[in-house]
């Protein structure tokens, strides 16, 4: 039998690269990730930078308070199936970040979302004196009036795939609601949270033509829609109610995302604190856009919550985490999503 005669240096290399691969480390997808923010100096800052993020260049924004949710948690739906942005402003004035981004994207149409008592006719007057697009103002004598006659909007640009229904008191659960419903053609429609059963039925009575014959999905557990409210809205018309909780606005946004995947061919995850509202509803038309799931979590580092998102962020085939906001809304440990057993982990405070 002849013998392999194999030069010294060569089998030197060859040890060397099985080494090499007998002891690489295996990277785990929570390695592999990346994280990156899309961020502003403050809440209106942000919410340009989130429009500058859309996939198409818009020809209509969607302007709505940033000090308020309820008009912006059910305009997002609408100025997503619209292709539009969304933008926010204080009540009294234009800042001057999104005066810059309206004048840059010099929209064929702007929508004030909201009465003069959410949005002056002072921010209303200055739009007029700087842009030519025609000023369209959709606003109710309540919330629950705009998110219906925002459902009247949706309905120009095609049928409603299904009906939300959140609570118009509080934002937590209706925070990943309405970029969800942007994906599926949903409009928003916010409950009063009524005391007695007298305004459940008057408040029924204004809503149930939207959701006739149509699938309703409610976010949130009972303290936000009441089981009262939910028997309601089951005989009266839809063709199907689905109320999506879990234990806490995290799991919540868990859940819905769970329930109504993303195609996310991005492999990305859009994160927003749940302790405030405008970083997540600006991002609302993004995520619909992009087809990204958008989740909740604390400002500051929460251990528990972080290895639930670190486990939906891996078993989802997610391979980066975008921040929204500044540190100050997000920080960087809750963006990184460390946890006390993190391999790459630091002091959570």
């Amino acid at each position: 039998m002849r013998l392999l005669k194999i030069p010294l240096i060569a089998l030197s290399a060859l040890l060397i690269s099985a080494s090499h691969l007998a002891f690489a480390p295996v990277v785990e997808t929570a390695e592999a990730a990346t994280t990156s923010r899309i961020a502003g100096s403050d809440r209106y800052a942000t919410s340009v930078a989130v429009a500058k993020r859309l996939p198409e260049y818009p020809r209509t924004v969607f302007l709505a308070s940033g000090t308020k949710f309820p008009d912006a948690l059910a305009a997002g739906p609408v100025a997503a199936a619209e292709r539009a942005a969304l933008l926010l402003t204080l009540p009294n004035t234009l800042p001057g970040v999104v005066r810059d981004e309206i004048q840059r994207i010099n929209p064929e149409e702007i929508v004030i979302v909201g009465s003069d008592a959410s949005i002056s006719t002072q921010v209303e007057d200055e739009l007029r004196s700087m842009s030519d697009a025609t000023l369209t103002r959709i606003g109710g004598s309540d919330r629950v009036e705009t998110s219906l006659l925002l459902a009247d909007r949706l309905t120009q640009s095609g049928p409603i795939g299904s009906v939300w229904v959140v609570a118009g008191g509080n934002y937590p659960d209706a925070l990943a609601a309405s970029s969800i419903a942007g994906r599926e053609r949903g409009a928003v429609i916010l409950d009063v949270h009524a005391t007695g059963e007298a305004g459940t039925v008057e408040w029924i009575k204004r809503v149930q033509h939207v959701y006739r014959n149509t699938p309703v999905v409610i976010a949130g557990g009972e303290p936000s829609i009441s089981a009262y409210d939910e028997l309601r809205i089951r005989i009266s018309g839809p063709s199907s109610v689905t109320r999506v909780a879990g234990t806490d606005r995290y799991q919540t946004a868990i859940a819905l995302n769970n329930r109504y995947p993303a195609a996310n061919p991005e492999r990305q995850m859009l994160l927003a604190t749940g302790q405030n509202f405008p970083d997540a509803l600006a991002a609302s038309v993004l995520a619909a856009s992009r087809q990204t799931p958008l989740y909740l979590a604390p400002t500051g580092c929460n251990t528990g919550i972080a290895a639930q998102l670190r486990a939906v962020r891996d078993s989802t085939g997610i391979n980066e985490v975008v921040g929204l906001g500044s540190p100050a809304s997000l920080s960087d440990q809750a963006c990184l999503l460390y946890t006390s057993d993190a391999a790459d982990d630091m002091q959570c405070v």
